[in-house]
């Protein structure tokens, strides 16, 4: 919970409080929604993960990765990681995923939901993955 204080400027009733209680697992963008109730707050939200270019190991050439129920995949899986994480990143640009956007930070992939709703992510390989 969190207590917002406003100064009303009227010496009689010098402030006035308002609450916003969040709920636990909530989206960022249900917490703002929350915060933007209060009079005169408006706030706003976004999610955002990386996925670092480092950690993306597909020695099987057939690793997926889904972010939100859909399934991304390398087209090419013998490029390097930077470059397959780069054409996923194209490939999230040109789903039909609203609000979800992907960049390339150097070689390491990030992926930003503008409404602040969560992003589910999955990856699949096999052993040598």
């Amino acid at each position: 919970t969190v207590t917002v204080t406003y100064d009303d400027g009227n010496p009689a009733t010098p402030t006035t409080t308002e609450t916003a209680t969040t709920v636990a697992n909530e989206s960022a963008r249900a917490i703002a929604d929350r915060f933007s109730a209060l009079d005169g707050v408006n706030a706003t939200a976004r999610t955002s993960v990386t996925i670092p270019s480092a950690a993306w190991n597909n020695n099987s050439q057939g690793m997926t990765i889904s972010v939100s129920g859909v399934i991304f995949q390398p087209s090419d899986p013998t490029a390097t990681a930077a470059e397959q994480l780069a054409d996923i990143g194209l490939q999230i640009n040109s789903s039909a995923l609203v609000g979800t956007t992907a960049v390339v930070n150097g070689t390491d992939l990030g992926i930003i939901q503008d409404q602040g709703e969560d992003l589910r992510f999955g990856i699949a390989g096999t052993a040598p993955d």
